[in-house]
């Protein structure tokens, strides 16, 4: 029998990134109210930090802000530093009693300095946060795919419909 060739899931290349991104900042400079460019900033962000740590959607939602450290590299092993930390470290694990949720178990998680200036925005922005919120309180679905129409994005060059999923995919061809 004859194995059919599995394509790809979606992902962006790095021309359409780009552009998803210039269209996003685009969307937020011409926001018609605050409520809205926050809501798209926090888009923004999420687009960000998941492309540049590559967690699951349901993963990144689940992240809070004290699980997350800013640090850097060392001979291979992350050392914290708050003020020159050009990393950003968190585990991700299973425990459905708290709402933290990963598919292929518990892990560690280091993103690279896109994720971190994407985090630190994200607390500059919601100064009032306590630490045991989540840094992504909502899913950006109807936002996210208002924006990949705009950019003309939706579907790729298969016919396949692109979603929040299409970011890890998109980390994983970086």
């Amino acid at each position: 029998k004859s194995k059919k060739k599995a394509r790809a899931r979606e992902s962006l290349t790095k021309e359409e990134w780009k552009h998803l991104l210039k269209v996003s900042n685009r969307r937020i400079k011409f926001a018609p109210d605050k409520n809205k460019k926050w809501k798209r900033e926090q888009l923004h962000d999420f687009m960000i930090f998941m492309v540049h740590c590559g967690t699951r959607v349901k993963e990144t939602l689940g992240i809070h802000y004290e699980d997350c450290q800013i640090g850097t590299n060392v001979d291979g092993k992350f050392v914290r530093d708050d003020t020159n930390g050009d990393e950003i470290f968190f585990q991700v694990w299973d425990d459905p009693d708290t709402g933290h949720h990963a598919k292929t178990g518990d892990r560690e998680v280091r993103g690279s300095i896109a994720a971190v200036r994407a985090f630190r925005r994200l607390q500059k922005r919601n100064p009032d946060h306590k630490p045991n919120d989540r840094i992504f309180p909502h899913h950006h679905r109807d936002a996210l795919n208002a924006l990949l129409e705009e950019a003309k994005l939706k579907v790729d060059k298969f016919g396949k419909t692109r979603n929040a999923k299409s970011f890890r995919t998109t980390y994983i061809n970086f």
